[in-house]
C-alpha cells in the first residue's frame, strides 16, 4: 500500500535523530521540521490521510521507535490495510535522503522515478515555480537521489519508459520486490479522490 505525499522522509532529522524530530514533526511554525534543501515543506501533512485526532497522531509517534515503524503505524491505522507487507510514500522530494534511509533500513527499497529533465521543468513552472527555482529543485532532488545508484534496494525506473511500456517496467518493479504482477496494476481507473494506493 503506498500512502500519499506527507512530506514526512524528506527530513534529515527524522534519519539523524528521531527524539528530536518528534518533537517538531507536526508543528508549522518557523520551528517545525523543515525539509531539506531548497523545498519550503515545514513538518508531516496530513492532509490526504483520513481524518484523525492531533491526540492519537502524538500516541503513535511516542510509541514508534523510528520514523519507519511510524509510517507503517499510520497505514495501518489510517489506511486500513493491517495486513499489507510492504508499505510506500511518494513525496518526490524524498529522493534528497535515499542514501540515509538505505543505509539505516535493509528491508528499505527506494524507487527512483526520473524523467526528462524538460519535460520536470515545464512541470514545475507550471506551477508557479521561476526556471532558477525549477532547475534548482531538478538538479538537489536528481543528484541526491543519484547518491545511492550503487546501494542495494535503489531502483531507478525511467518515466518516460513507465509510460511507453508500462508491463515491462511495473513487472521488473515486482519482481525486484518479490510480488506478481497482474492485470489491474496497469489499467487506467478514474480517480476516486483517494490518495492511496493498493497493489
Amino acid at each position: 500500500v503506498c500512502g500519499p505525499e506527507t512530506h514526512l522522509f524528506c527530513k534529515s532529522l527524522v534519519y539523524s535523530d528521531w527524539s528530536s524530530a518528534k518533537k517538531k514533526l507536526f508543528r508549522k511554525s518557523v520551528f517545525g521540521l523543515k525539509t531539506s534543501g531548497f523545498h519550503d515543506l515545514t513538518g508531516m501533512d496530513t492532509s490526504e490521510l483520513p481524518s484523525m485526532p492531533r491526540a492519537d497522531y502524538i500516541k503513535l509517534l511516542k510509541d514508534s521507535e523510528g520514523v519507519f515503524e511510524f509510517w507503517i503505524r499510520i497505514s495501518q491505522r489510517l489506511l486500513g490495510y493491517q495486513d499489507s507487507q510492504l508499505f510506500g510514500e511518494k513525496t518526490p522530494c524524498n529522493s534528497i535522503h535515499f542514501k540515509e534511509a538505505l543505509l539505516i533500513n535493509s528491508q528499505l527499497y527506494c524507487i527512483h522515478i526520473y524523467r526528462n529533465p524538460y519535460d520536470v521543468l515545464a512541470s514545475l513552472v507550471s506551477r508557479g515555480k521561476s526556471p532558477m527555482q525549477a532547475l534548482a529543485l531538478y538538479l538537489y532532488n536528481t543528484v541526491n537521489a543519484l547518491e545511492a545508484r550503487e546501494m542495494p534496494n535503489y531502483i531507478p525506473v525511467s518515466y518516460e519508459s513507465l509510460v511507453t511500456k508500462p508491463k515491462e517496467e511495473v513487472t521488473r518493479i515486482l519482481d525486484i520486490l518479490s510480488l506478481d504482477f497482474q492485470d489491474h496494476m496497469i489499467r487506467p481507473t478514474k480517480d476516486s479522490g483517494s490518495a492511496v494506493t493498493k497493489i
